[in-house]
C-alpha cells in the first residue's frame, strides 16, 4: 500500500501567517512606490508638454528667444497659447482659482497642514483645467512692474507655473501632485526661479548662508521638481 503524504492543518495555517506577515510588509511599500512612479511621470509630461509648446510657439512666430513670442507680449497671450497647444476643458479667473484646483490647504510631504496654503493663495491668475486632467496656474515674472517686456534684463522675464497633475483629486501633497515650476526666457525648464540660489547635492535650494529649503516641508512643491531634474526624475523623497 502507498503512503500519501500530506501537510497538517497546523503547517497551513503556520504558512498562511508567515505570508501574510510577508505581504503586510512589503505590499504597502509597493503601492507607495508604484504611486511615486505615477506622479513622477504625470509630472515630467506635463512639464515637458510645456517646453515643447514653448518652443513650437518660438518656431511657429519665428522668433529667436521665448520671451519674444506672443506668450509675453500680448495681453491674451497665455490664454492664446494654452488654447493653441493643449486641450482645456475648463477656464477660472483669478477670483475663482480653487474651482479649479483642490479647494483645500495643500499639505506637505512630511504631514504638517498650514493655514491658507490654498492654490488661491499661490495663483494670482486665472487657472486652467487640461483634458489629462491637470490644473495649472501661469504668470509672468518681469523685470519692471509695467506692462513693457524687457527680454535683455537679467534672468527675467520667465513663466512660473503652478501645477496640480491632478485637478482636485487627492492627494492635494507639495512634491506629490502639486509643484511649482519655471520656464525661461528661452523656454527652457527649470525647478527653481532663473534668479535663485545654487541647490545642494540633492537638489535642494540654497541661499548663500547655507541653509538649504527641502521639498518636503513645501505646500506647493516649491522645490521638488528641482530634485526631479537633480535626480533623473526620480523621486527620492
Amino acid at each position: 500500500m502507498k503512503k500519501f503524504f500530506a501537510f497538517t492543518l497546523s503547517e497551513l495555517l503556520i504558512t498562511l501567517s508567515v505570508i501574510g506577515v510577508i505581504s503586510a510588509l512589503t505590499i504597502p511599500t509597493l503601492i507607495k512606490n508604484y504611486q511615486k512612479e505615477a506622479q513622477t511621470v504625470q509630472i515630467r509630461k506635463l512639464a515637458l508638454d510645456l517646453v515643447d509648446a514653448a518652443d513650437m510657439i518660438t518656431t511657429a512666430e519665428a522668433k529667436s528667444r521665448f520671451a519674444s513670442t506672443s506668450v509675453f507680449t500680448d495681453d491674451d497671450g497665455i490664454d492664446n497659447f494654452l488654447n493653441q497647444y493643449f486641450r482645456l476643458v475648463r477656464v477660472c479667473d483669478s477670483t475663482d482659482v480653487s474651482s479649479c484646483f483642490f479647494s483645500g490647504n495643500y499639505k506637505t510631504i512630511d504631514g504638517n497642514v498650514y493655514g491658507n496654503k490654498t492654490a488661491a493663495s499661490y495663483c494670482n491668475s486665472k487657472a486652467y483645467m487640461l483634458e489629462n486632467s491637470a490644473t495649472i496656474c501661469i504668470s509672468i515674472v518681469r523685470a519692471n512692474s509695467g506692462p513693457m517686456i524687457d527680454i535683455n534684463a537679467a534672468y527675467k522675464p520667465y513663466l512660473k507655473i503652478l501645477a496640480d497633475t491632478n485637478g482636485p483629486e487627492k492627494p492635494n501633497i507639495g512634491g506629490r501632485d502639486m509643484f511649482t515650476f519655471y520656464l525661461t526666457k528661452d523656454g527652457e525648464l527649470r525647478g527653481k526661479a532663473p534668479s535663485a540660489f545654487a541647490g545642494d547635492a540633492e537638489g535642494n535650494l540654497c541661499n548663500t548662508d547655507g541653509v538649504c529649503n527641502n521639498c518636503t516641508s513645501s505646500p506647493n512643491g516649491a522645490y521638488c521638481l528641482n530634485r526631479l531634474l537633480s535626480n533623473n526624475w526620480e523621486m527620492n523623497y
